[in-house]
């Protein structure tokens, strides 16, 4: 047979009469022959003889069967996949034929592990007749690698598919269920409504989801939560079918199944447990799936959540297995897209076994459907109660017996002794029950909804700032939120089960009626907690609603304005609407209303402290690289041509998502069951549309606004050189009509991208030098009305911008660029001055903006660094706040020319503004013994001068002689915080006791009940005069009477002294009582300052020591002497009552005793001797606070806790019988909360 290149079937892949395109060419003009031959001589089955089985019965059709085949080897096919394989190695071809005809058998109803036995076994017999047909050498040479890379895929499959098949037949013995992938396929397809439907259909369309899950296939344990339990498996399974194939994969059906899989020996496997337990076991060594239902409750963290498939994948899927697309688009929306409900079209699945909860038709489980999750709060009991039209308790043990059977009803969660009901699977329920659901009993649950609603809660009744504290407040609302999310869900259920529009009516106007409640912030507050549910069941009502408070207020403005970022003490409730709000976004019917009440509410111009805001939420829906609405990219332009006409904030939002502004896009809240209209993929022509047209409404809108011009600047150097040109040109002609003022602020902006970019042009970002000089000549071609303006840029702080810097990193760029700006600004000045403009006149154009240096410039490019007294007065007539003529006089005194002396005396000359005198002050650098001209200064200005921020800078270099003075000075007329930082700076200067000595006068000066950047120099001086005087009784009393007076400050570890103090003598410890807690009759014992109470309040709570304790030993003479004198004291100050409680709380901090346990011995026996009730409960109270913040651990910890106080209680009960009780109460308290950590983890 001789092979032509005009008519071979790889096309343009074998015009250069390649080798190994001829010879696929060759092999398959053979094949084709081959099969028909066979098929001709009805012979074909016996390729498949070999395999020691015969093909299915399916197979008879051999007409069929060989249309198939041949279809795979089709001209079409074949060129398809010889141009493909033309640049490859590898061979493609024969992955592709294996693939096929294994789907090709698949089809037949063959399994999957014998479709690639028989696949394999027909390659190697096709390769024997092709090597006998044609001995072309080359081709015998490719047939051989072709041979050998079809038996290293063969037998690698074939060794994975052994290991599945010997481990479910090994489990099998024990009537065990477990199955493998070819096993749920293989279900799949027996009771598939649609030949081709398989796990194929079953597709992730979330690539996050994907990648999480890829990155956590090794774990020990992975939680999917999911829609569908039963559609996030097969899900699951088509991943790992695709990409997993080098595992054993088996799916177990039961819990006596996983159990002796458990004994198994199997490792590193895929293992995924497909029942309900209370408890599932890991299996180590080996990767557990676990799948989970949203709103399932379980202790997990980590857990990947797969969300609902598109409804573009969705049809396409339903496409590929036969429908078209009217049909598809159909069966979506009549379902949703929920799997529940689309599973009886796609499975010809015929059940005779209906549950129990189903047979019984009973109005209990009617009754717990429509209530969909409860307490036992008594308002939860009683609504149940009455649309089951029986006793709660009756309705309860009822609902208990649908809880354990194979395909339970409910499901009890018992969380720390707090009873909650929820249905298993609400959209199975639903497919269920909906028919059960009569007239009538959908009156009375919507007459009973409506009751549920009317209630304002007792928390909202209470100010806002204490809605932090909801655990404690005692009066409970009637009704829980745990069933009004439950009922919110029954109306959603009810409108989109059966897309029946008459259901939307009846609902609208439910939510409608529940929306109508709201008169007042207090309302708004509340039902935010519903509004997400709210406004997925009837989107118009919601809209409805929000759109009335732009006409007539209600409050919710003030609920937005209620906003807090303290995430520990506030509810922000306004972000609930918003995420309500959110979900209509993705419904192109409600998109448009949705985007115009957003930005109704960001009219509220608003504050928000967190990042929830509407005009958050208006730039992810306005993003013109990520769509997360229904809107298209021609759509939004359209939107925003129209919204930026409307609103004054619709500019910053358009603007916020201009090239280069770094705008953050995230996903935006979708309705958890209402079908999403989706959004559309992104091109970059669409991009790059949008870019534009947002830039030309922004600049059409700019108006007269520096400001946003300035934003507009800042985003342009990413757009085409014409779009520059045009922007630039309306920007000079819009400058014409602006101020001086604003016509240098855009020019400065100009002028500094110039510079940036032509300072970093080696970098990618940098813009092209033609683009570079539209923006220079921009900066020419915007004229000032007074030329003056023309010079302020010389007087830019820092970084004044030149438009021609030498690139960064050129030779010595960094002071070639310094010299440049010095000229720059000396021929400048020096023009100006040949111009003979007004100096007066500049100053005034400079002066009062912090972003200048006029004095410095002035002083040393206008003056030539000469003192001129005309300029200095002049500035002073013009600062008012001093900063610049605080600067052109320094810059003279830096350089030399002036005596500060005699420049202060002008200055008195000129001004009798006392704190720029005292600043002028604060320029001295004193040396040695040279004194400070601020000592001889009068007592006003001292007193400015002293309490300036670091003033004793200037005392640097100055003797101790100075030093000292300067801190008697300090002393005089400062505060604690400048002393304590000066003496800090100085404290190298002095011996110790001359420290101390300092030290101590600290308390002479005004407490003044906040201190900002001291704490550190404190402890530093603490620390060394606590290492020197801590056995020294007279000095630690004195040096603990300062730490007192820092307390709010400094951490208990760090006040040694008062410590020391405190276990010696009570007297401090009963001052502190005194000052924060109330008498026996109620009465505040000292009238002190509310801040300086809580200061105190915070120090008693830092308290952690055990009287007489010293060096880890407590003295039993000297404790009982402590406590008497402290009772004493606590008697004369009327809070003896509070005695046992503070001593209680003191013996938790005892150190342990000589025989290893706590507390110290000497503690033990007064606990025994008290034998008080009241020390005891507060020792207890103490030592479980210890133990602060925790994560849980299922127990584990708690578990630990509470053996180790056993352990303590065992070995005192002989000797302190009543100190082992309380350890034993410890441990029994912690044994108790490890139980219920247990617990929780397992039913949630």
């Amino acid at each position: 047979m001789k092979y032509s290149n005009e008519t071979s079937l790889i096309g343009k892949a074998a015009n250069s009469l390649d080798i190994k395109g001829a010879i696929i060419g060759k092999t398959l003009d053979f094949i084709i022959q081959f099969i028909n031959n066979r098929v001709n001589e009805k012979k074909w089955k016996n390729l498949f003889l070999e395999t020691g089985e015969q093909v299915v019965k399916n197979l008879d059709d051999q007409d069929g069967f060989k249309n198939d085949l041949l279809v795979i080897f089709s001209k079409d096919n074949m060129q398809n996949i010889a141009e493909k394989s033309y640049d490859k190695r590898g061979y493609e071809l024969i992955s592709y034929l294996e693939n096929e005809i294994v789907e090709l058998f698949i089809e037949y109803g063959v399994s999957e592990r014998n479709a690639h036995e028989y696949s394999y076994h027909f390659i190697q017999i096709i390769l024997d007749e092709l090597k006998q047909y044609d001995t072309d050498k080359a081709l015998e040479s490719y047939l051989e690698i072709w041979r050998k890379q079809s038996e290293q895929n063969y037998f690698s499959l074939k060794k994975q598919l052994d290991a599945i098949e010997i481990e479910v037949k090994k489990l099998g013995k024990d009537n065990i269920h477990v199955l493998s992938i070819e096993d749920i396929e293989s279900d799949i397809k027996k009771s598939s409504s649609f030949e081709k439907l398989s796990l194929d259909f079953f597709e992730i369309d979330d690539e996050q989801f994907e990648m999480d899950f890829e990155d956590q296939l090794d774990n020990e344990k992975i939680i999917i939560v999911g829609k569908s339990k039963e559609e996030s498996l097969y899900r699951i399974l088509n991943y790992l079918k695709r990409f997993s194939k080098d595992r054993i994969i088996l799916i177990v059906k039961d819990e006596k199944s996983w159990l002796s899989l458990i004994e198994d020996d199997i490792r590193n496997a895929i293992l995924v447990p497909y029942f309900n337990s209370e408890e599932i076991l890991v299996k180590k060594d080996n990767t557990n799936i676990f799948i989970y239902n949203e709103g399932d409750i379980f202790y997990e963290t980590n857990e990947l959540h797969l969300r609902k498939r598109t409804i573009h994948n969705l049809l396409s899927a339903l496409e590929k297995i036969g429908l078209d697309h009217e049909d598809a688009r159909n069966l979506v929306n009549n379902t949703s897209g929920i799997y529940a409900f689309m599973r009886k079209h796609l499975f010809n699945r015929v059940s005779n076994f209906k549950p129990q909860w189903v047979e019984n038709r009973s109005k209990a489980v009617i009754a717990a459907l429509l209530c969909g999750s409860w307490t036992e709060c008594e308002g939860d009991k009683e609504i149940i109660s009455k649309l089951a039209e029986k006793e709660y308790d009756d309705v309860i043990q009822e609902l208990n017996s649908y809880s354990t059977v194979e395909k339970p009803f409910v499901i009890k969660i018992d969380n720390h002794g707090s009873i909650r009901y929820m249905i298993s699977s609400i959209e199975d329920a639903w497919m269920e029950l909906d028919a059960l659901i009569f007239p009538e009993t959908w009156k009375q649950y919507i007459s009973l909804l409506k009751e549920v609603f009317e209630e304002l809660e007792p928390i909202f009744k209470k100010d806002f700032n204490e809605h932090y504290l909801v655990n404690v407040i005692k009066e409970k609302p009637k009704y829980s939120k745990v069933l009004k999310d439950g009922m919110l869900r029954t109306l959603i259920m009810k409108v989109i089960y059966k897309n029946n529009q008459n259901y939307q009516y009846q609902v609208d106007n439910i939510v409608k009626a529940i929306l109508e409640n709201i008169r007042g912030i207090e309302q708004w507050a509340c039902i935010s907690q519903y509004f997400i549910p709210l406004c997925e069941a009837s989107p118009n009502s919601c809209l409805d609603r929000i759109e009335s408070e732009f006409i007539k207020s209600t409050g919710l403005k003030e609920l937005f304005e209620k906003n807090s970022g303290d995430i520990f003490k506030s509810n922000n409730y306004y972000v609930n609407i918003i995420f309500g709000l959110e979900q209509l976004v993705h419904i192109r019917k409600y998109v448009s209303r949705t985007i115009n009440c957003f930005f109704r509410m960001n009219e509220f111009e608003i504050d928000y402290k967190m990042g929830n805001s509407p005009k958050n939420t208006l730039e992810v829906i306005f993003c013109p690289w990520f769509n997360s609405c229904s809107l298209n990219s021609n759509e939004k332009i359209k939107q925003a041509q129209s919204l930026i006409e409307k609103y004054k904030t619709a500019w910053n939002v358009l603007a916020s998502q201009l090239p280069e502004s770094h705008a953050m896009a995230s996903s935006l809240l979708q309705p958890k069951y209402r079908i999403v209209d989706e959004s559309e993929e992104i091109t970059y022509g669409d991009l790059d549309n949008v870019y534009i047209e947002y830039l030309n409404l922004c600049t059409q809108y700019a108006g007269m606004d520096k400001k946003r011009w300035k934003t507009l600047i800042e985003h342009l150097d990413r757009y085409s050189i014409d779009l520059q040109k045009d922007f630039f040109n309306k920007l000079i002609k819009k400058t014409q009509s602006m101020c001086d003022n604003d016509k240098e602020y855009l020019k400065t902006k100009i002028r500094y991208i110039v510079y940036r970019h032509r300072f970093y042009n080696q970098s990618d970002w940098a813009m092209e030098e033609d683009k570079l000089m539209i923006y220079e000549n921009t900066i020419s071609a915007i004229s000032f009305n007074n030329p003056i303006f023309d010079y302020r840029y010389l007087f830019i702080k820092h970084n004044m911008p030149l438009l021609h810097p030498i690139p960064y990193k050129g030779d010595d760029y960094r002071n070639k660029n310094q010299q440049l700006k010095n000229q720059l600004i000396d021929d400048k000045i020096n023009e100006f001055i040949e111009k003979d403009y007004s100096i007066e006149d500049l100053i005034d154009i400079l002066v009062g903006d912090d972003d200048y240096y006029i004095g410095t410039v002035l002083a040393q490019y206008y003056c030539k660094c000469k003192y001129n007294k005309e300029i200095l007065n002049l500035l002073i007539s013009k600062d008012s706040q001093g900063k610049q003529t605080r600067s052109f006089i320094e810059t003279f005194y830096r350089n030399k020319v002036i005596d500060l002396r005699s420049v202060i005396n002008d200055l008195k000359e000129m001004t009798d503004n006392a704190e720029l005198i005292a600043d002028i002050f604060s320029l001295q650098r004193v040396n040695g013994n040279e004194d400070a001209y601020i000592f001889t200064e009068d007592e006003q200005v001292k007193s400015i001068f002293w309490k300036r921020e670091r003033c004793f800078f200037i005392f640097e270099n100055a003797s101790k002689e100075v030093i000292e003075k300067a801190l008697a000075e300090c002393l005089k007329h400062s505060n604690k915080e400048n002393y304590i930082l000066f003496l800090d700076d100085m404290k190298d200067h002095f011996s110790l006791q001359e420290l101390y000595d300092y030290f101590i006068k600290i308390s002479n000066l005004k407490y003044e009940g906040h201190y900002s950047v001291m704490d550190y120099p404190l402890q530093e001086l603490l620390e060394i005069l606590q290492k020197e005087f801590i056995n020294d009784d007279e000095k630690c009393s004195e040096i603990a009477k300062i730490e007192w007076i820092f307390s709010g400050i400094l951490d208990w570890d760090t006040m040694k002294c008062i410590q020391r103090e405190i276990k010696r003598n009570p007297i401090f410890y009963a001052d502190l009582i005194c000052c924060i807690f109330k008498d026996k009759d109620g009465n505040k014992k000292m009238d002190i300052d509310e801040n300086i109470r809580s200061s105190l309040t915070s120090c008693f709570y830092k308290m952690k020591f055990c009287p007489s304790e010293k060096n880890g030993n407590v003295d039993y003479e000297e404790l009982c002497k402590w406590l008497e004198d402290f009772k004493h004291l606590l008697k004369d100050q009327n809070q003896e009552y509070l005695y046992e409680r503070l001593v209680g709380s003191l013996f938790a901090n005892a150190p342990v005793g000589n025989d290893g346990y706590p507390p110290h011995e000497s503690v033990r026996k007064i606990i025994e001797k008290y034998n008080s009730n009241d020390l005891n409960k507060s020792f207890i109270i103490e030592e479980s606070n210890k133990r602060g913040v925790y994560s849980p651990d299922a127990g584990k910890s708690e578990k630990e806790i509470a053996n180790k106080y056993y352990k303590f209680s065992k070995a005192l009960e002989i000797d302190y019988p009543i100190t082992a009780d309380i350890f034993y109460e410890l441990g029994k308290s912690y044994d108790e909360e490890s139980l219920q950590q247990r617990m929780a983890a397992e039913n949630e």
